[in-house]
């Protein structure tokens, strides 16, 4: 049930899907939904809920307590990453697709996907890219820098239609290879945090600001 609701949440979006379609789609009684998850908006946070549980079973992200060094961290945090956004699964993709429209239409459910869903993966971002900037930085340059390598991963994977048709304009490989593009985003951001070049990098451009 959770399936077939996720599948019509992410075609329809919250408000457009009706309770009698996801149970039609199921193949249970209507009644099913206010026995099993009180109403609509219950069934739609079991869909997401759903969606955490089974990228974290699928792909984990490192556990830093096994892999301490923070490089290959970083590479394995980037990989899962674009794992997850190009994973189509047997269910057509629906769970990728489900969480962008979330994002572009906000529902209430949005704070469960926040603190469930996206901050453990920034937290833990966040902490690994501070081990490799390896000197004082303001907590704000070092979240938007976290917020530079998700959202990499994001372009891949919710253009990956524009992009596949740029590289085959450009004669390149139509085909994304997730190992080649986690090798291209952590190298990005390694070198934004190596050798101080980041705090100085942007120590140079505020002046420019003022």
């Amino acid at each position: 049930m959770l399936n077939a609701a996720g599948r019509v949440f992410a075609a329809r979006g919250y408000q457009n899907a009706t309770v009698r379609e996801i149970c039609a789609a199921a193949g249970v009684n209507i009644a099913s939904v206010a026995y099993y998850f009180g109403d609509k908006m219950g069934l739609y946070r079991a869909a997401v809920r759903l969606i955490r549980d089974e990228e974290s079973r699928r792909f984990p992200i490192p556990d830093p307590a096994v892999q301490t060094d923070p490089t290959e961290r970083l590479f394995a945090f980037v990989r899962t990453l674009l794992q997850r956004m190009f994973d189509t699964n047997e269910d057509d993709g629906w769970q990728v697709r489900l969480l962008i429209r979330e994002l572009q239409q906000p529902t209430e459910a949005m704070e469960d996907i926040v603190k469930d869903h996206f901050a453990p993966i920034q937290d833990q971002l966040y902490q690994n890219l501070a081990e490799l900037v390896g000197e004082p930085i303001d907590p704000s340059s070092l979240m938007h820098l976290s917020f530079t390598v998700i959202g990499q991963c994001f372009h891949y994977g919710v253009c990956e239609n524009a992009v596949n048709a740029l590289l085959i304009q450009r004669g390149l490989a139509a085909e994304l290879d997730i190992d080649e593009l986690a090798v291209h985003i952590t190298s990005v951001a390694m070198a934004a945090a190596a050798n101080a070049g980041f705090v100085k990098h942007q120590a140079r451009l505020r002046e420019l600001i003022r």
